[in-house]
């Protein structure tokens, strides 16, 4: 049986064979249009393979880029509203220093005129009393006794050789 199989091979190899030398020329002429083909189309379209690998690779990392921007867009954007939100609290904060110190304003201004008024009223009440003990003292003979007792002592105390013999 193997030289039956091995028969059959040498055949098929001679027939073959046979095929070939008839049609060389077209096998060539088949072969020499492959290369040409190539040449113009093959180069061609291994270019535009690479072209597109670089143009591939290109938007990947831009789309890379862009996602990184994306991150860093919403991480500021997150400091951004942190920052308002302390800004606010401080403006809140502000205002009500301000609403504090207005009202500290209006108590000290009304504490100032109450202390006017009562400057006014003592100094009144001061000018007041002058003018009355000064009525009494012309008016009154009581007053001018004490004044000249008044007197006496203070030259009493002034000389005190000249009165006590």
């Amino acid at each position: 049986m193997a030289s039956a199989v091995a028969s059959r091979q040498r055949t098929s190899l001679k027939a073959a064979n046979q095929l070939w030398e008839r049609d060389r020329r077209g096998a060539a002429k088949m072969c020499f249009v492959a290369w040409m083909l190539w040449l113009f189309l093959g180069r061609p379209l291994q270019q535009q393979r690479t072209e597109y690998d670089q143009a591939r690779e290109l938007i990947e990392s831009s789309n890379s880029w862009l996602l990184r921007l994306q991150q860093e867009r919403g991480e500021l954007q997150e400091q951004l509203l942190s920052a308002l939100d302390q800004v606010r609290q401080l403006q809140d904060a502000w205002q009500a220093e301000v609403r504090i110190k207005d009202g500290l304003v209006g108590e000290l201004s009304q504490l100032k005129d109450a202390d006017c008024r009562r400057r006014v009223i003592a100094s009144n009440l001061q000018v007041a009393g002058s003018a009355v003990a000064a009525a009494l003292r012309v008016n009154s003979p009581i007053m001018e006794r004490d004044e000249e007792e008044e007197e006496e002592e203070d030259n009493e105390n002034a000389y005190p050789d000249q009165y006590e013999a």
